[in-house]
């Protein structure tokens, strides 16, 4: 997909989405929510995308993780903000106010009014300026020090322990424990869909 040339997705395998970017945000939040159950996670996670039930688990979840990627192939082990060994880049939760800044200080765009499909959003994101307190941080996080020796490795160090974040595995949702629940799940939905159908056709 080129965001240039090629319409934003707005159903996956026929099935219409939400495209908002605000979904994807809760997407993040949930899978790094260690409150949220395994067996539910999945289930939420769905519906914060799709408008129907998909009744092929694997491809609604390959669908859900292809959409939150904006397209791309899945992240590399180690890329920084994804999944692997590098320190996450940013969290929805705790940079919400310095991403609300930042997208008010370089494109005049309030975020709480904002009508963002989430790939948009992503591009602005990921586009914002060095000079905005956000990318600073993430700067912090992913800083390789390695190469920095003596006061200024000190430094970096000191300001990564200070902004580091929990380790994130959004490619990883937990599939196999819970197949036949989330399974159930679905058929819920397609069964309470059908009634729906049904009674709308008698009126």
């Amino acid at each position: 997909m080129n965001i240039l040339l090629d319409g934003l997705p707005v159903e996956i395998a026929g099935i219409p989405i939400y495209t908002d970017f605000r979904n994807m945000i809760q997407f993040e939040l949930l899978v790094a929510d260690p409150d949220v159950p395994d067996r539910m996670r999945v289930p939420f996670a769905l519906n914060l995308l799709y408008k129907q039930p998909i009744r092929d688990l694997q491809k609604a979840v390959d669908g859900l993780l292809w959409f939150h990627r904006c397209g791309e192939e899945p992240a590399v082990s180690g890329t920084p903000g994804r999944t692997g060994k590098s320190e996450r880049a940013y969290d929805f939760d705790v940079d919400a106010a310095d991403i609300y800044a930042a997208f008010m200080q370089t494109y005049g765009i309030d975020l709480n009014d904002a009508d963002l499909h989430w790939w948009k959003f992503h591009a602005l994101f990921m586009g914002l300026p060095e000079n905005c307190k956000i990318v600073k941080i993430m700067g912090y996080r992913t800083n390789d020090l390695s190469k920095l020796k003596g006061d200024e490795k000190r430094h970096y160090q000191k300001l990564k322990d200070m902004y580091r974040l929990r380790p994130l595995h959004i490619e990883r949702l937990p599939l196999a424990a819970q197949e036949q629940a989330v399974k159930d799940q679905v058929a819920a939905r397609f069964a309470a869909a059908e009634k729906w159908a049904a009674n709308a056709k008698a009126i």
